[in-house]
C-alpha cells in the first residue's frame, strides 16, 4: 500500500495531534511519514516548547510513525549555513531531551522543502519537496521526492508525466494534494490512481493553499481507504529487482 506522508503544521494544543495518535494506534500495518515544523523548521533555541516536547513523545512507542524535520530551503535562496543550523538543531534534540530524563525523542530524518538542486544529509531519512517532478539524478539523493503538491485539477497530468520516471523512483515518489473537493468515493478513485502509478507516498486535504495546519475534513476515510489497498511499497520494488 502506498504510506501517508503528514505535513504535521498544526500546533500541538492539547489533543490537536489525537486524530494521527489514534489511527497509528490502531492501523499498525500502515505507515506514517510525519513531517513536523515547530517553527518554519526547529527554530532557534536546542529544544521546541514543552508542548511540541510533549507531543513528540506520545509516539515514541509507536514504530509505524516516522518524524521528519522541516528545513525550508526557498528554492536556494536560502543560505546554507542556516539549512545546516536547522539539521544541526533536530539532530540534537535526542541528546538534549536525554540530559532532562526523556528518552526516545528525535526525529528519523529532513524534509527539504522547496529544493532547487541536490542536498545531502547522509545517515537518516531524506525527503525533498520540489513539489514537481525532477530529473531522476535527485534520487540517488533522497529516499523520497515530493514530486507533486497541488490541487487535484492537475494530478492526472503528472501521473502522465510521472511514466517517464523508472518504476523504482516511482516507488520512491509521493504525491500531496490540496484543496480536494470531492466525495469519499472520488478520495478512493483518487488513492487508487496514485497507488496504480506506483507512487510510494500520498496525503489528500481539503484544505486550500498548501499550508497544513488543520485536519482534513476525509482523515478517517483517507486512513481507510490507504487501508484496504493490498500492494505494499516493499512488494513492488521486490518485484522490480
Amino acid at each position: 500500500m502506498v504510506s501517508i506522508l503528514l505535513p504535521l503544521y498544526i500546533y500541538p494544543t492539547a489533543g490537536s495531534w489525537e486524530p494521527l495518535l489514534s489511527v497509528a494506534q490502531s492501523h499498525p500495518g500502515i505507515s506514517f511519514t510525519v513531517v513536523v515544523n515547530p517553527n518554519n523548521g526547529p527554530g532557534t533555541t536546542p529544544l521546541p516548547d514543552d508542548n511540541y516536547v510533549e507531543a513528540l513523545a506520545s509516539f515514541k512507542s509507536l514504530p509505524n510513525v516516522h518524524l521528519i524535520g522541516y528545513v525550508c530551503c526557498y528554492y536556494g535562496d536560502r543560505d546554507t549555513d542556516l539549512i545546516e543550523d536547522d539539521i544541526y538543531i533536530y539532530s540534537q534534540w535526542e541528546s538534549e531531551l536525554a540530559t532532562l530524563g526523556q528518552t526516545g525523542v528525535s526525529v528519523d530524518g529532513i524534509f527539504f522543502d522547496e529544493v532547487p538542486a541536490e542536498v545531502e544529509y547522509g545517515g537518516s531519512t531524506v525527503i525533498f519537496n520540489p513539489g514537481v517532478i525532477v530529473d531522476e539524478a535527485f534520487y540517488s539523493q533522497a529516499d523520497l521526492v515530493v514530486a507533486f503538491e497541488d490541487t487535484e485539477l492537475n494530478l492526472d497530468d503528472f501521473l502522465e508525466a510521472s511514466d517517464d520516471l523508472s518504476a523504482q523512483n516511482r516507488a520512491k515518489s509521493a504525491a500531496i494534494v490540496h484543496t480536494y473537493q470531492g466525495t469519499a468515493e472520488g478520495l478512493a478513485d483518487l488513492v487508487d490512481e496514485i497507488r496504480e502509478a506506483g507512487l510510494g507516498g500520498v496525503f489528500v486535504t481539503d484544505q486550500t493553499g498548501g499550508v497544513y495546519n488543520e485536519w482534513p475534513d476525509w482523515w478517517d476515510s483517507l486512513i481507510e481507504i490507504v487501508r484496504v489497498f493490498p500492494d505494499t511499497v516493499a512488494t513492488k520494488l521486490k518485484t522490480l529487482k
